[in-house]
């Protein structure tokens, strides 16, 4: 099986940590630069509690529980590279 290549766009400094303590640290998902990120994020939430595991939720709860709480942490990963967007 053959491992996708994903691309995790950072500063220099950023992957100088990374690199150095072989971890990727996450972001709280109501902090995040770009609402778009925030969008998908809670529709993934949504979908996986919906299909997943099967859970009765609508999505505006979904959506309530992570504007009001924080705790609720994600890392943004590209399967394309050099994405002008990133």
């Amino acid at each position: 099986m053959k491992i996708p290549v994903l691309y995790h766009y950072c500063s220099i400094e950023t992957l100088f940590y990374i690199a150095s303590n072989k971890t990727i640290r996450l972001s709280d998902l109501s902090h995040m630069n770009d609402s778009l990120e925030m969008i998908w994020g809670r529709e993934k939430i949504f979908r996986y509690l919906k299909e997943e595991i099967n859970y009765n939720i609508e999505k505006s709860e979904v959506e309530f529980y992570i504007m009001n709480n924080s705790g609720v942490y994600a890392s943004c990963f590209s399967e394309k590279e050099d994405i002008l967007s990133q």
